[in-house]
């Protein structure tokens, strides 16, 4: 499974991006691009609650939610957006009165830890699919991630490969080593290697 990673965008790939076939929306569209978007879910009983959690950056997350109803879930999925209290309300006006997700704001802005902890603690899913709202999908993870878990109780987290706009690797999932020091394997390598 692969993601895009925005966060990390460079100078002179646009090109390379394209060929990623990457969603993109202009700053101006974000409202009408969302007025025609219904994500088909099943806020009742989810078997995975997608969990996104944003402070502004509202371009980038329509982009995201594009590429999530792109690959939609071939099971029962909600959809949870975790504000963490955002300053351009864009965020808001657009998320907080629709039927087809849940808005959840916080009061005040906590973090990205304790905003994605608040709303995991919300979801309905057995399985969370956590995502930044910077990235998009290119494929259906989670179709592929419950194939992968298929009820194998021994597995408790899997990760897909990111990649960075150019193509390279941004990491294959992540180890940590003593003193708890965090390593990204492959870090901007060929992510068609076999090892990955």
């Amino acid at each position: 499974p692969k993601l895009y990673s925005s966060l990390t965008k460079k100078t002179g790939t646009i090109e390379k991006c394209r060929r990623l076939d990457l969603i993109k929306v202009r700053e101006e569209d974000i409202f009408s691009t969302m007025e025609e978007v219904v994500f088909p879910v099943d806020l009742k009983n989810p078997e995975v609650s997608v969990v996104i959690p944003v402070y502004n950056s509202c371009r980038e997350l329509i982009e995201c939610l594009l590429s999530v109803l792109k690959f939609s879930p071939m099971c029962s999925w909600e959809l949870i957006i975790a504000d963490d209290c955002s300053t351009e309300h864009h965020v808001e006006k657009i998320f907080s009165a629709r039927q087809d997700l849940r808005y959840i704001k916080q009061k005040e802005n906590i973090g990205f830890l304790k905003n994605v902890n608040n709303a995991v603690a919300e979801a309905k899913g057995e399985y969370i699919l956590l995502l930044n709202s910077d990235v998009q999908l290119l494929n259906d993870i989670v179709t592929v991630f419950l194939n992968e878990i298929g009820g194998d109780a021994s597995v408790g987290c899997i990760g897909p490969k990111i990649l960075f706009p150019d193509g390279r690797l941004q990491e294959a999932g992540g180890r940590i080593g003593k003193y708890c020091k965090m390593d990204m394997i492959g870090f901007g390598d060929n992510p068609n290697k076999n090892i990955y």
